[in-house]
């Protein structure tokens, strides 16, 4: 991540959630899903914009994706 992009706080919509976490749209919905066998209840969760649009907080996304690399995970999209 560049200097640029960590530290600022911005609405991230799902491209680009695909692109920092290298997860595809149905694994990250997959990782929100409690009844999928990938469910992930740290992932952090999205939130309405308007009635047809979600987005992530850029800041929740860093820090998850910090936090994989601290415990060593190393995950597959499935």
């Amino acid at each position: 991540m560049s200097q640029a992009t960590q530290g600022q706080r911005r609405v991230l919509r799902i491209k680009e959630v695909c692109e920092r976490t290298g997860l595809s749209r149905s694994g990250i919905y997959d990782r929100l899903n409690p009844e999928s066998k990938y469910y992930a209840p740290d992932f952090p969760k999205r939130f309405k914009l308007g009635v047809h649009s979600v987005g992530w907080d850029s800041t929740e996304i860093d820090r998850w994706i910090a936090e994989r690399k601290e415990r060593g995970v190393v995950g597959s999209e499935h």
